[in-house]
């Protein structure tokens, strides 16, 4: 596990591979309530715990729920204290409760027509308290609300069609949600609103709420 001290900007490390050896192991975590940071698990069948006041790890296994490679990919805290994992290639969505370390589901119909490999790829928490998950192959952006686990689709396949869309998002002070792209050439902003949600893709994000980018092809 990566570590760095914000206070002084040094890095260190801790050691896992005893614990869970192998690659590809995890893809995002959440800070929960109790101060621990859980892990998503992507190719491995635990649920990694960190706990950053001892430096300790541990895992809770969900094999009996879940299997396979690139399950989940990204993580999001809902107000009612439980983690939601980002379905991969998974369909359904991973729910954690700190609280209890159970693990449970939440299915998505196969009616929707999006089950198979490389749905969503991150997801962020809007104000309303639904959670809303990016694009990565998928031509719709996911919507879970956690007070009811109704799952839901917004289609945007009239925007752009290609694979490898966008990966995670930020909740930008005026409470859209803006899509980080990877393949596209555009950002993608969803605007949560009351009722139905409204998406637009933008060239550039307002000079009063710009966000900063992680690079991961790029150099910049």
């Amino acid at each position: 596990v990566g570590v760095l001290d914000p206070a002084t900007n040094v890095f260190s490390v801790v050691d896992i591979s005893a614990t869970v050896p192998g690659s590809w192991k995890y893809q995002g975590g959440a800070l929960a309530p109790n101060g621990k940071v859980y892990f998503v698990p992507r190719s491995i069948n635990n649920v990694g715990v960190f706990d950053p006041s001892t430096n300790a790890f541990s895992t809770v296994d969900i094999s009996a729920f879940v299997t396979g490679n690139g399950k989940y990919n990204g993580a999001v805290l809902a107000p009612n204290g439980k983690i939601y994992f980002t379905p991969r290639n998974r369909d359904n969505v991973g729910v954690f409760d700190p609280a209890t370390n159970a693990f449970t589901i939440i299915n998505i119909p196969d009616s929707f027509g999006i089950n198979g490999t490389s749905k969503f790829a991150g997801g962020v928490l809007a104000p309303n308290g639904k959670i809303y998950f990016a694009p990565w192959d998928s031509n719709s952006f996911g919507i879970l609300d956690p007070s009811t686990d109704a799952f839901s689709l917004v289609d945007i396949s009239a925007f752009k069609t290609v694979k490898n869309k966008y990966w995670g998002g930020v909740l930008a002070p005026n409470g859209t949600i803006v899509f980080v792209p990877v393949m596209m050439k555009i950002v993608g902003v969803v605007d949560p609103g009351n009722s139905a949600p409204a998406y637009r893709v933008s060239g550039g994000v307002p000079q009063e709420w710009r966000a900063l980018l992680s690079p991961h092809f790029n150099k910049y």
